[in-house]
């Protein structure tokens, strides 16, 4: 059966939220402080998430958050938010990131506050007959109609299929890392003989517990750490945490770059004072922050200003950066053959749903 055939639902709902987790939930926690959630949920929403609750699975990293403590805070300030986000606020899991408002909370705790989130918006949703709450559920293709509507056809924990309709679609079930497939200098990594950990597994907690053993006996050899993006950095700060890099030399650690990171800054005082250069398009023009999308946050930033020695920092000699073009492929090769551990960290892709990836997706709310 095509999906043109497939039968339609009896109502359209405003909005179908491909995906449970903080990116799922921005956009609800976003119109629950405004005061537009009640009005969103009475138009229809349907949200479509694999797992059995909402919040997401941060909790498997063992690193900290990139942002404050005081920016997951932020969202139970408003009084218009509804009673159950309101709840929050005099628990004990809320005073435990209050802790954190100044300063990056570890991703566990992220973890069961984002779930927390998840429960009350669950009991919000409930109050909301044309809404609907789709757990264990895989959302299979999108597909963007000829009247602008969206078609979203799902499989539940039943194995039925059946169609979502609705005027937008939110698309956010987070990316993947296409390590095997990507290459550096004409390098596959894939064909590195070193041990591979790209970034997703390093940073989980069995992954630094692996990394921290590779570099008890490591001795001499490097470790290689492929890419300048963000993740690239949080790699560097979580290694130099880890009990066994106390025994790592000087340049030991080498991040190997195609350019240099863009770096945040909270304006371009802040920027100019740390002697980083700003250009006119880094900058924000309604926050007047600097690279505030894109830009090294958290203890990837506070890594590479250690690196780079800026002001008020001590330096940090146990990494060395290289300029990839600085390399001969050969050069690379030898550099990655004779590591300890070899780290790909070109960033992720966003994922899609899996079914047809020609489909026509709509992840614009």
């Amino acid at each position: 059966m095509s999906w043109r055939e497939r039968p339609r639902p009896a109502a359209l709902l405003s909005s179908v939220i491909i995906g449970g987790g903080p990116g799922g939930l921005g956009p609800l926690v976003w119109a629950a402080q405004h005061g537009r959630l009640p009005g969103w949920l009475d138009d229809g929403v349907a949200i479509v998430e694999r797992s059995g609750r909402l919040g997401g699975n941060l909790g498997r990293y063992g690193i900290n958050s990139d942002s404050l403590g005081g920016s997951y805070l932020e969202c139970l300030v408003p009084e218009v938010i509804p009673e159950p986000l309101r709840r929050m606020r005099a628990e004990e899991l809320t005073r435990e990131m209050a802790i954190h408002r100044e300063a990056y909370p570890p991703l566990p705790l992220v973890d069961r506050y984002m779930s927390r989130i998840g429960i009350a918006m669950t009991e919000i949703l409930g109050d909301h007959p044309a809404s609907a709450l789709h757990l264990k559920t895989e959302a299979r293709s999108v597909h963007l109609r000829s009247d602008g509507t969206v078609a979203v056809f799902v499989h539940g924990p039943d194995g039925r299929a059946r169609t979502l309709v609705a005027q937008s679609a939110v698309v956010a079930v987070g990316g993947h890392q296409p390590w095997r497939d990507q290459s550096l200098l004409g390098l596959r990594f894939a064909d590195c003989r070193a041990r591979l950990m790209p970034s997703n597994d390093l940073l989980s907690h069995a992954g630094l517990a692996e990394a921290n053993a590779i570099l008890g006996t490591a001795g001499d050899r490097r470790v290689v750490i492929l890419g300048g993006s963000h993740s690239a950095y949080a790699v560097a700060w979580a290694l130099l945490e880890l009990p066994a890099a106390a025994r790592l030399k000087a340049g030991q650690v080498v991040i190997v770059q195609r350019r240099p990171p863009r770096v945040f800054y909270p304006d371009r005082a802040a920027a100019d004072a740390d002697g980083y250069p700003v250009h006119p398009g880094d900058i924000c023009p309604r926050t007047k922050r600097v690279n505030r999308m894109g830009g090294l946050r958290g203890h990837g930033r506070d890594i590479w200003r250690r690196i780079m020695a800026r002001p008020g920092c001590e330096p940090e000699t146990r990494i060395a950066i290289l300029d990839a073009a600085d390399l001969s492929t050969d050069a690379l090769r030898t550099l990655t053959d004779e590591a300890a551990l070899v780290a790909p960290c070109l960033g992720y892709r966003s994922a899609t749903p899996t079914a047809t990836r020609s489909a026509t997706i709509a992840a614009w709310c």
